[in-house]
């Protein structure tokens, strides 16, 4: 079913293997192989079964939005100090 629509599995050794069987249990799956750069089975005794892998290459989306910020390297405290004081606050 999952050949039909498209995915393709990237692990197809055995995955569990004991003195008398060697059985795929463990899978990846994908639908976009171009992005694919490697996938396998380490070889590690770490359970009963062996841990897969698979490592995509992957390019983070440009961003290409203006940006608006305040620059204040040129704040001067004192002339927005004297600013605050000309606002008549009690003016509606």
């Amino acid at each position: 079913m999952l050949l039909d629509l498209g995915y393709m599995p990237l692990i197809t050794k055995a995955t569990r293997i004991t003195d008398h069987t060697a059985t795929l249990i463990d899978h990846i799956y994908t639908n976009v192989q171009q992005i694919i750069t490697k996938a396998g089975i380490c070889l590690a005794d770490i359970t009963d079964h062996l841990p897969v892998y698979c490592t995509v290459r992957n390019q983070l989306p440009v961003h290409r939005e203006t940006k608006y910020f305040r620059d204040f390297s040129h704040f001067d405290q004192h002339l927005f100090l004297s600013d605050l004081e000309d606002i008549d606050i009690n003016r509606r």
